[in-house]
């Protein structure tokens, strides 16, 4: 029964199912069926869907259909002393669009930590991100320069200088 269901799901979607089965590349392929053109997509995703070469045909087929906008990695997750791995979201327009393609917003972010977000809450301050934010600003990069990263990865940058480091590589 399981060798059914796994043909099945590998035939229904051929870019999602390309290692061994998750739910949440099968959601992507399904969210991008799915959205209409120009239309909005974007999930919160575990951060090896960004670099992860078992999810390289879903996001080599996210580049054919979709103009990525922003990709953002949050650095610290919400559980102080708990470490499952780091989110990722991303947020991609369905194809066609009508602008010429623009840069790809590219952040990390680093949530404080749950006492931290409770004490400004207190204080009426917005309780998600730090204040100390401003200092990491987003940066743009050239979509087509996910094209040419192995696998198709979907490189982001914490800041302009760790980009330029990248790329001289």
């Amino acid at each position: 029964a399981e060798e059914d269901e796994s043909s099945y799901l590998r035939g229904l979607f051929t870019f999602g199912a390309q290692y061994k089965l998750s739910l949440y590349p099968l959601f992507i392929e399904l969210a991008l069926r799915l959205t209409r053109p120009n239309g909005l997509h974007g999930f919160l995703v575990p951060d090896s869907f960004f670099t992860g070469r078992h999810f390289s045909r879903i996001r080599a087929h996210m580049l054919e259909t979709c103009r990525p906008l922003l990709f953002c990695l949050v650095e610290s997750g919400p559980w102080p002393g708990v470490h499952v791995g780091h989110t990722a979201f991303y947020c991609v327009r369905r194809l066609p669009t009508p602008e010429p393609a623009g840069p790809v917003t590219t952040c990390a972010l680093k949530l404080p930590s749950y006492g931290r977000r409770a004490r400004r809450a207190a204080d009426g301050m917005p309780s998600l991100f730090a204040a100390d934010q401003e200092a990491n600003r987003p940066v743009l990069v050239d979509p087509n320069a996910f094209r040419s990263t192995p696998h198709h990865a979907f490189r982001g940058f914490r800041d302009d200088g760790e980009r330029r480091f990248i790329e001289m590589l």
